[in-house]
């Protein structure tokens, strides 16, 4: 376990890693079941489990966490700033603030 999750789990995690090419995987019904983790719906897929998605050719892990966001993040702060100006829109009004700061002093 590395430090930037202590504060998060309390025990051991297992970590498995899946490396595959985008055409192997069925996004929407990832992303859709990751969605509907907290939901019981009557012929939904749900996933309970941490999914972390890596683009390693432009070095993005993206964390769909629930249906109510993501973290996304990358080691390029470049590729990060982008990414925050695409979608700006779509950051939460509580974490705007914090996260407008980070951005701010990058040119």
């Amino acid at each position: 376990m590395t430090d930037a999750f202590k504060n998060d789990h309390m025990a051991t995690t297992a970590v498995t890693v899946v490396e595959t090419s985008v055409a192997n995987l069925r996004r929407t019904k990832v992303i859709d079941g990751i969605c509907y983790q907290d939901f019981i719906a009557p012929g939904k897929m749900r996933i309970t489990n941490a999914v972390v998605f890596y683009e390693p050719k432009k070095q993005i892990l993206l964390n769909i966490y629930d249906d109510r966001g993501c973290d996304v993040w990358s080691d390029h702060f470049q590729q990060q700033k982008a990414i925050y100006q695409r979608f700006n829109d779509w950051i939460l009004a509580y974490d705007r603030y914090a996260i407008d700061q980070v951005f701010a002093s990058i040119p």
